[in-house]
């Protein structure tokens, strides 16, 4: 071996280490001359590693007296060499009338529908029926499928089966490789593949459950008065039909359908329309182009007619089937007659009506009662559930009204009001001046489906809060539906063209209340529940301003429920970060937010914690936009013995204060029923105890109406 180097052609030398011999393992070399082993290779005549049957050819029904039935299907995969077998028997088990002479013109035939033997007639003299292929078949080297097939005599009756089996060991003879002459050294056991069912050409008619009986509007095209399925399940073969007679029935002399047509899907298989007019009577469709029901399914044709807007209201009508009616196909491979069993049914009763009705109510998804930071998008203020009778209703317009503004709210508080049809916004509506209602401009097509609903989502931009803005602190948004004004909201209908106003009473949102910025609570596991004699950690939270603007906090309130052990020096430290280390100032130096823990009395115990700074007095603790504070409840528990506990949580406000304004001082939040957390949202400068720009926690988001959850310390 010369190498020599592709850049500059100085020779290498290679570097060579002695040992090894000639068909070891690896690459070896000796002193003097290296050598190197390429693959090894073991030569062996062919094999049959896997004969099992295949689901190719799965359970089915097959039928009489047609030629090419499948009677069961095997894989098989061999290994090393192509093999040529020189005989091939296979076996068959037949339950029912028929013997082993009642099969006939029996192929084996391959994956590409090539046959490979055959055709050979059965033998036998009782249920057990021999195939012998005597023709020299060759087997490809990998997985492929062989497929036997073969006619069935007129012996044969309805639910008789036939199963199909075959052993290479004991029913194959000259086997060997194709390359080598050798025969494997073994072959697999037996096979056997399903189980084929005989069933006749039949096919049953009945009518689908789907559509249902329903109010139809005079006017409509095209509507799928009754849906007839052809039920070939049970067929032994395809079923091919040129026409079906289908039951006309009418409820008097009202009126009657149009244009009636046969569709399979979206293909109209009827050029000329049926115009039905006699009660009881059985009308031909006749097909235009065929339909052909495959064996094992059922084809679903729908009867589509026209209802003029002459009809009169109150009219009724149905298509379906009947036993004394001609539903007659021919099966496509024997061309036998076959007469579909008809299951009697008049169909769904169409009844025709005026045009639909549209209907708005609030919707059950519709939000509760939250808190929106000024100057906030796409807040979901409601939303609405839209609903048609009869017919589909494109909505032309929606009226909305702003339920709560002589109390608390104004137009002013809202910049722009926005309609979703789930995620696409299809529509505006303006509240402007002092006028409360507002009539929406669609900007897309919404249409409500027949006897069905959809929900509209109301979505608003609220208004900034501050010196020279329009907003107003406090200011409860209520976005509703206005029922008062029928025309408000309304509707064309699709089939009738009428003009549609909807129904429907002035619905009732919990609505969105509206601040500067908001405070968002969150719980926070303690490092131990363990409960000790001495200090401990009782309950741990968080504080997040709102990325709108800064917030201050007055006052929380805590409920400690005790078992046995006493508590006392009860106290809330505030943080700056979540590993409660580096404590806020303004208040005690270790971020105490009382100047001395308090010892409370009683086994259900409120603390209330005002914040007050280093010299006891008073004083709110501000958090900025988008900054989160991180308090811990400590104090000191005493007299602690087995099973006594410790259970604390942080109280909630379950109402809005009752307040003259909208806000007030801290004090007078203080003094009200709901004054467990008082709050600011600073609507013009960090605000002092007596500004009335204060509120409680009613609705704050991860602090519930009645308290957050517990945290238990026990021993």
């Amino acid at each position: 071996i010369y190498v020599t180097g592709e850049t500059y052609g100085f020779g290498v030398n290679p570097t060579e280490v002695e040992g090894g011999t000639p068909n070891g393992a690896g690459s070896q070399t000796t002193a003097s001359t290296p050598f190197f082993d390429g693959s090894l290779f073991t030569i062996d005549p062919g094999s049959v590693t896997s004969w099992a049957k295949s689901n190719e050819v799965p359970a089915q029904n097959i039928a009489i007296n047609v030629p090419n039935q499948p009677l069961g299907a095997f894989e098989i995969d061999i290994k090393g060499e192509p093999l040529s077998v020189q005989s091939m028997t296979f076996n068959f088990m037949i339950t029912g009338g028929p013997v082993g002479t009642d099969v006939d013109n029996v192929s084996l035939v391959d994956e590409n529908g090539a046959v490979i033997a055959g055709p050979s007639d059965m033998t036998g003299s009782t249920a057990a029926g021999t195939v012998v292929f005597s023709d020299t078949v060759t087997l490809p080297v990998g997985k492929s499928t062989l497929t036997l097939r073969g006619k069935l005599d007129t012996s044969f009756g309805n639910d008789d089966t036939i199963v199909a089996s075959s052993s290479p060991t004991a029913n194959w003879s000259g086997v060997e490789g194709e390359e080598t002459g050798d025969a494997p050294s073994s072959l697999p056991g037996a096979a056997t593949g399903n189980t084929m069912t005989v069933k006749a050409a039949a096919v049953s008619a009945k009518v689908s459950t789907s559509p249902s009986a329903q109010n139809v509007v005079g006017g409509v095209s095209g509507m799928t008065v009754s849906n007839i399925q052809l039920d070939g399940s049970q067929s032994g073969e395809d079923v091919r039909f040129t026409s079906l007679q289908l039951r006309y029935t009418n409820g008097g002399a009202n009126g009657d359908p149009t244009n009636c047509r046969l569709w399979d899907g979206d293909t109209q298989l009827t050029d000329d329309g049926v115009d039905p007019t006699t009660t009881g009577t059985p009308y031909t469709f006749t097909l235009d182009q065929n339909v052909i029901v495959a064996k094992g399914t059922i084809k679903t044709l729908a009867v589509r007619c026209d209802v003029s807007g002459s009809v009169a209201a109150g009219s009724t009508f149905s298509f379906g089937v009947n036993n004394a009616d001609t539903i007659t196909g021919t099966g496509v491979d024997s061309g036998s007659t076959v007469d579909a069993s008809d299951n009697d049914n008049t169909g769904p009763t169409m009844t025709v009506s005026g045009a639909g009705t549209l209907a708005v109510t609030l919707d059950s998804s519709s939000p509760s009662y939250a808190l929106a930071a000024a100057g906030t998008s796409d807040v979901t203020l409601a939303i609405l559930k839209v609903a048609a009778t009869n017919e589909d209703i494109r909505l032309d317009r929606l009226g909305l009204q702003l339920s709560n503004s002589t109390a608390s709210s104004s137009p002013s508080d809202l910049l722009s009001v926005g309609i979703y049809n789930g995620s696409t916004p299809v529509g505006t509506a303006v509240f402007s001046g002092t006028n409360r209602f507002a009539t929406s401009t669609l900007t897309q097509t919404v249409i409500v489906p027949k006897d069905d609903d959809i929900t509209l989502t109301i979505k608003g931009t609220m208004s900034e809060i501050g010196p020279s803005q329009p907003g107003t602190q406090g200011a409860l948004v209520q976005v509703d539906y206005d029922g008062t004004d029928p025309t408000a909201t309304r509707g064309i209908g699709q089939d009738s063209g009428a003009t549609i106003d909807a129904a429907g009473s002035d619905t009732a949102t919990a609505g969105v209340r509206l601040f500067r910025s908001f405070p968002v609570f969150a719980k926070i596991a303690v490092p131990s529940t363990t409960l000790v004699n001495g200090d401990n950690t009782f309950y741990r939270f968080s504080v997040t301003a709102d990325s709108a603007d800064d917030i201050s906090i007055y006052k929380f309130s805590l409920r400690m429920a005790t078992t046995g052990a006493t508590v006392s020096d009860v106290n809330i430290f505030a943080y700056t970060d979540s590993g409660f280390s580096t404590a806020v100032s303004g208040v005690r130096s270790d971020g105490a937010l009382l100047q001395t823990g308090v010892a409370p009395v009683g086994p259900n115990i409120d603390v209330d914690v005002v914040i007050q700074n280093n010299g006891g007095v008073d004083t709110p603790l501000e958090i900025p936009s988008g900054v989160t504070r991180y308090f811990e409840v400590r104090g000191v528990a005493a007299n602690v013995s087995s099973n006594d506990s410790i259970t604390t949580t942080l109280r909630g406000d379950q109402e809005y204060p009752v307040l003259a304004d909208l806000m007030d001082s801290a004090t007078a939040i203080d003094g009200d029923t709901n004054d467990d957390f008082i709050w600011s949202p600073q609507a013009t400068t960090t605000p002092a105890i007596a500004t009335n720009d204060w509120t409680n926690g009613f609705g704050v988001i991860g602090l519930p109406a009645i308290n957050m959850t517990a945290t238990s310390l026990s021993e």
